[in-house]
């Protein structure tokens, strides 16, 4: 496996570890982590990967460009400046693939699928991309940065044996797109199958009555997920409902949402806990009473999500309330356990919250019926079955 970060932070890598070494597969790792701390309790080898900076050489040349027309060459030579960086850091993981002698090499971004891909042609081995993200369609895919890995993509998928995603929708782009050798795989991010039990840690971490009626949300805490429009929500919300939010404080959060919160709250709607160990995450959220997944069509990659957390809630049967994008919906279709909203709209998104609550009463039974065919429905027990089938067809060494 190549990942372009420290797969000890990658909870989907992590997962698959622990599947393939269940199930009698040896894998080893190269990624980029800390060198003295290199375990995640898979028995594989794990190689540490340095990434090439040209930092220094970028603003070194940038003071003279800038001169020149700053306007118009600084995201031309950044982008150079960062694809440079890819490319040769990539030739540090190639050499370290192909040392492993694998029978199958998965890249799980896009910047390690050349590596992956010449490890798999030096080896005659097979490949699979890991298409955690439609990668080219993230942030402003009309930048110049996200021009080039389409371009990229062109290139590179085509050649991998495999691509597999996490959900149909994107599956259906990669097959659009590029001439795939076999149909994309869908392997949806779900965790495994676990018991919590319901708590009241939220309300006793934060000092809420019982009466307090919680919407939680969990995740980064980052532009681009309508999170503004979420905390401004909670003013419409009915009594006795609050609005917490689980992530790691950033700028953004500090600056934007903290002090949207405070203006015009003095009810204190809107609560923030910082970030909570992926371990313990469940157990906050299973003391909340519905649990939001909220993105912004700002792009194809969010349009069509159909993120981690979402899962997680229905894991500990919280109903839910969703952007209102294609693969959320579907799953409304599915498995009524919630409503949906648009994101855009912050009286939208306070008018799902409080259409859930004023009719849950009425529609407990349906609603705990839902939720107990989606927690069995999306697990990793099942999902897994479709990334193992992709590794028993490879031949061994």
């Amino acid at each position: 496996m190549l990942a372009n970060q420290d797969h000890a932070t990658h909870p989907i890598i992590r997962r698959q570890l622990k599947t393939l070494s269940t199930a009698g597969y040896r894998v080893a790792v190269v990624d980029q982590g800390e060198i003295s701390a290199p375990s995640t309790g898979h028995d594989g080898a794990v190689v540490r990967v340095r990434p090439v900076s040209l930092q220094w050489f970028g603003r070194w040349v940038w003071r003279a460009l800038r001169r020149v027309d700053e306007q118009r060459l600084g995201e031309p030579w950044w982008t150079v400046v960062y694809f440079l960086q890819v490319l040769l850091t990539g030739f540090r993981y190639g050499r370290a693939a192909v040392g492993q002698k694998a029978d199958l090499y998965q890249a799980h971004d896009l910047e390690t699928l050349l590596p992956a891909l010449i490890a798999g042609k030096l080896r005659r081995r097979t490949v699979v991309y890991d298409a955690h993200e439609l990668t080219s369609e993230q942030g402003d895919p009309r930048s110049l940065r996200k021009g080039v890995e389409r371009w990229l993509e062109r290139q590179l998928v085509p050649l991998a044996d495999y691509v597999v995603t996490p959900n149909a929708p994107r599956a259906r782009i990669y097959a659009r797109r590029h001439r795939l050798q076999n149909a994309p795989v869908v392997v949806r991010n779900c965790p495994p199958s676990v018991e919590v039990a319901r708590t009241d840690v939220l309300r006793q971490t934060l000092g809420l009555s019982s009466q307090t009626r919680i919407v939680v949300y969990h995740g980064a805490l980052i532009e681009g997920r309508a999170l503004d429009n979420l905390v401004a929500s909670a003013r419409a919300y009915d009594d006795d409902i609050a609005l917490v939010m689980i992530g790691q404080q950033t700028r953004y959060s500090e600056t934007v949402l903290e002090c949207l919160a405070g203006s015009g709250d003095p009810g204190r709607r809107v609560h923030f806990i910082p970030f909570i160990e992926p371990d313990l995450v469940l157990d906050y959220v299973a003391s909340a009473d519905l649990g939001v997944v909220i993105y912004q069509n700002i792009n194809l990659n969010n349009y069509l999500c159909a993120p981690t957390k979402l899962y997680e809630y229905l894991m500990v049967r919280l109903p839910v309330v969703v952007s209102a994008f294609p693969e959320m919906l579907d799953l409304l279709g599915q498995f009524p356990v919630g409503r949906a909203f648009d994101p855009d709209d912050a009286s939208s998104i306070a008018a799902a919250v409080n259409a859930f609550f004023r009719t849950r009463d009425e529609h407990r039974d349906e609603l705990d019926a839902a939720l107990a065919q989606a927690r069995r429905h999306f697990t990793w027990e099942h999902e897994s079955r479709n990334l193992l089938e992709i590794y028993d067809r490879v031949p061994r060494q």
